[in-house]
């Protein structure tokens, strides 16, 4: 399987490594789309997953506009170009924590999951992408009932990264 995943924040890279370092341990073919936001792009690039960088232009500070509309024009370019991806690259599923990945997918009419572990609270960012999601994965600690779509796991989001199968300290920070 050809996997895309998503990442628009520093703690997605965290928490979606891991998973696509084990889905290449069988066999899936997978690549990490990043978003130009704080360290994002620099840690993914540590990750050593194939990672995928959005055109110059849309990278950080280049939209002038404020606000809601800022925040708007930037969803609609990561779409299209999330989507124009997945359509070139034949990916066969994306995974992503944000509508982005989501609505993209839904474009290129390929499945998603949209993984949550603040549910119907995230507001806006929820309902833009869960209406589309395919999957849904949320904590089993969280309280709510999403629907058919969920899919529960044991643990939280950081337990992907913080497992000690997977995080060593470094001592010589300590």
């Amino acid at each position: 399987m050809r996997v895309l995943l998503e990442a628009a924040h520093p703690a997605h890279v965290h928490f979606l490594v891991p998973i696509g370092q084990a889905m290449l341990s069988r066999g899936h073919e997978v690549s990490l789309a990043v978003r130009e936001k704080d360290q994002t792009a620099r840690l993914a690039e540590l990750c050593g997953l194939p990672l995928i960088l959005p055109p110059r232009g849309q990278r950080a500070g280049r939209n002038r506009s404020s606000g809601a509309c800022r925040q708007a024009i930037e969803l609609l370019r990561r779409v299209f170009w999330l989507r124009s991806i997945v359509v070139e690259r034949n990916f066969d599923l994306v995974m992503t924590r944000n509508p982005s990945g989501v609505l993209a997918a839904a474009l290129a009419r390929r499945p998603s999951v949209f993984d949550t572990d603040d549910g119907t609270e995230a507001g806006l960012h929820y309902r833009l992408a869960a209406i589309f999601a395919g999957a849904i994965t949320t904590p089993a600690l969280l309280p709510e009932d999403l629907g058919p779509r969920q899919r529960r796991y044991a643990g939280l989001k950081s337990t992907v990264f913080l497992h000690p199968s997977r995080f060593h300290a470094d001592q010589a920070v300590m």
